[in-house]
């Protein structure tokens, strides 16, 4: 990848993949810096910077990652997947509010939930509970588990939330 760099420094698609490759090697400040490579004008500048910027979370920058993310949705407010991230770099800088912030506004963007919306619903119900926001938090893993019905993830959070709470199961995830 880096000898097809040499030859070709304006391939982004050899950029994005060498900073995956260094991502699956825990290398983000170098994944960072091939990210980096990717002009503005190309298509897939938005995609690496927000991937430059879950890099820096990874890499213990919250801070950095927050400060990108956030300039990143000033630029495209309804970007769904900037959102999203920006949701979880808050979540992982121990800041529920401002993650639940973003989640609320991702979903906003959404003209009506599809299957891969899970996540999101799944992201919130996170930080919801992290607030003690347990109703809420139980409206969202429903939400998710109706969007997909087979996550795991979803069904775990949802049972352990009802236990911890000490509240019986719903009929509907027993049945499943």
């Amino acid at each position: 990848l880096r000898l097809t760099l040499y030859l070709r420094p304006d391939l982004a698609l050899a950029d994005i993949l060498l900073a995956d490759r260094l991502e699956g090697l825990h290398r983000y400040g170098e994944a960072i810096a091939a990210y980096h490579q990717i002009g503005k004008s190309s298509p897939y500048y938005r995609m690496a910077a927000v991937q430059a910027a879950i890099d820096e979370s990874h890499d213990q920058n919250e801070d950095g990652a927050i400060a990108d993310l956030e300039s990143l949705a000033a630029q495209a407010p309804h970007d769904t997947e900037v959102l999203m991230a920006l949701g979880d770099a808050y979540r992982a800088a121990q800041k529920p509010e401002s993650a639940l912030d973003a989640y609320n506004r991702a979903i906003a963007t959404l003209p009506a939930p599809v299957q891969k919306d899970w996540a999101l619903y799944y992201a919130r119900a996170a930080a919801e509970e992290g607030l003690h926001r347990h109703d809420a938090a139980e409206a969202d893993l429903k939400e998710a588990l109706k969007l997909a019905p087979n996550e795991q993830e979803v069904m775990n959070f949802l049972g352990y939330s009802l236990v911890c709470q000490g509240r019986n199961f719903p009929e509907a995830v027993v049945m499943m």
